[in-house]
């Protein structure tokens, strides 16, 4: 799972050597074509880079790792994304899914459309049909192993944060069409639906403990999907009804997870922790996220509060206050 690489991070020391790790990416970050080599030390500084607080160098590394895991998946030779993937080691199929998995995460935090949509919505947007690639094993479309979030889930968090940015644009221009909002918004809502794979792949006669643990924290990320979504159509207030559903049933799927798992779902304590007035969820957020300070959850509490002190009443800009102290929501 992803969370091996960024989290067993300690963050100590961290800070004073990126400046060496840099200097040597920069030996290869300009080769073309990148090896395979080159893109997986590349993934393992973004997670440093992650870890630092440098949201700025966390975007060089993230574009180098898309036009890599673009020159694989759009290579003409094999006929689209799906079947690229059917010819990666397995080595290329981390990397390039954790290359959607940041970019979509980096669109969340930025209020961009991601830039892996397109490839997204080819990979996940509709049901798999391998005709004749049928003895393949349908894990190698899977993002659940590699970064804890089911197939459906990551199409709708890319939606979303598209969806988001076209509000903005509109908004902007003084366009903004509330209705064709709600309609796009109801179409995200029906991918979020969709039951859990994990579900039907499990038999009566076996348990995973560790494919457990991932659909859980999927779950977690599926609710907190649904509180962003609200956020997005409804605005950024915590005493929204539709708001307050959703993160009510986040925070139930949130103590299903293990505290040891904490950093793995910080997106939905973050924006939770932001959109709840309720006493009891506040203290539950905080107090789990003080026992576990190392890596990026370590300054999330604060931005929480931050977030509190700021709101007066009125709505909470959350994807500011953490664009503002330059961290990624991943």
């Amino acid at each position: 799972m992803l969370s091996h690489l960024i989290h067993n991070f300690d963050g100590v020391g961290l800070a004073t050597e990126f400046g060496d790790i840099r200097q040597r990416l920069q030996m290869f970050s300009c080769k073309t074509p990148l090896t395979e080599g080159d893109a997986f030390a590349t993934l393992c500084m973004m997670s440093c880079a992650i870890l630092c607080g440098e949201r700025d160098r966390c975007q060089t590394f993230l574009d180098t790792l898309w036009d890599f895991s673009c020159s694989i998946l759009r290579n003409p030779e094999f006929g689209g994304a799906r079947r690229s993937l059917l010819r990666c080691s397995e080595t290329l199929w981390f990397i390039i899914k954790v290359a959607i998995w940041f970019d979509v995460m980096a669109a969340v935090t930025l209020t961009r459309s991601p830039k892996s949509l397109d490839t997204i919505r080819d990979l996940f947007g509709h049901e798999i049909s391998l005709h004749d690639e049928a003895t393949v094993p349908l894990e190698v479309y899977s993002m659940l192993p590699i970064v804890g979030c089911e197939n459906d889930v990551v199409l709708a968090l890319a939606e979303i944060a598209h969806l988001a940015h076209w509000k903005d644009v509109h908004t902007a221009a003084g366009n903004l069409d509330i209705v064709e909002l709600v309609m796009r918004g109801q179409g995200i809502e029906e991918t979020l639906k969709k039951p859990s794979s994990f579900i039907s792949e499990q038999s009566s006669t076996s348990f995973d403990k560790q494919a457990h643990t991932r659909y859980l924290t999927s779950e977690v990320l599926r609710a907190s999907a649904h509180v962003y979504l609200q956020s997005v159509i409804s605005g950024d207030y915590p005493r929204c009804q539709p708001i307050i559903k959703a993160v009510d049933e986040t925070l139930t799927c949130l103590k299903a997870v293990h505290e040891g798992h904490t950093r793995s779902v910080i997106f939905g304590l973050y924006i939770c922790g932001c959109l709840t007035d309720d006493a009891g969820h506040r203290t539950y957020i905080l107090e789990r996220l003080i026992k576990h300070q190392a890596g990026p959850s370590g300054n999330i509490g604060v931005l929480i509060e931050d977030a509190w002190r700021q709101r007066n009443g009125g709505p909470v800009d959350w994807r500011k206050i953490v664009r503002d102290a330059g961290m990624l929501l991943v």
